[in-house]
């Protein structure tokens, strides 16, 4: 029964990644505005951010059950967290900070976890921890720069669209780093 929880883990962290990918381009194309209509991407991202999502879900879970119990209330915490970013992201895709910020805290919980037990990637765990504030960092300085095209709403997209992209590939990267891990099932660390 572990095992196979955590090959599906593996699995769904390689799934979410690649969805954490696909997400990333389609901030950058809303960004691009013009190129397809705002709703047709932002219908996409809300479906695809539910799918991703709900991978992410089961491949944070199955990270958390190489450290913590059932009942254990940090794993508990990270999921509950998840799936209220999950939530958020699949009904209000353009609340960004919002469902990053759960999902990022849902995801730093389970980077102490491993962190402490000592397994995971180092890489991923960075990944993972770096990518609200690098994100929403540059966000607002390239929102501050007044950087690209002025929106009807007096936002800047790009400033949005990368932020959120470079937060999307961070994240992909933070699971793409525990794909092996997770596949393994060995509970070993990983560089």
């Amino acid at each position: 029964m572990i095992a196979r929880l955590n090959r599906s883990a593996g699995t769904a962290a390689l799934v979410a990644a690649v969805g954490w990918l696909v997400i990333l381009v389609a901030f950058l194309v809303l960004s691009a505005d013009g190129l397809v209509p705002w709703e047709t991407v932002y219908a996409l991202l809300m479906a695809g951010g539910l799918i991703v999502g709900l991978a992410t879900l089961i491949a944070l879970n199955g990270m958390l059950a190489r450290v913590a119990g059932a009942r254990d209330k940090w794993r508990i915490g990270a999921l509950v967290l998840a799936v209220l970013g999950v939530g958020v992201l699949a009904s209000l895709t353009w609340f960004n900070p919002a469902w990053s910020g759960l999902l990022s805290a849902a995801s730093l919980i389970t980077m102490y976890r491993l962190h402490a037990a000592g397994l995971g990637s180092k890489v991923g765990l960075w990944a993972f921890a770096l990518a609200w504030p690098l994100s929403f960092g540059l966000f607002v300085l390239l929102d501050a720069m007044e950087f690209g095209r002025i929106d009807e709403y007096g936002d800047y997209p790009w400033a949005g669209g990368i932020g959120v992209a470079v937060w999307c590939g961070l994240f992909a990267l933070g699971l793409a780093m525990h794909v092996k891990w997770l596949r393994a099932g060995d509970g070993a660390a990983v560089a």
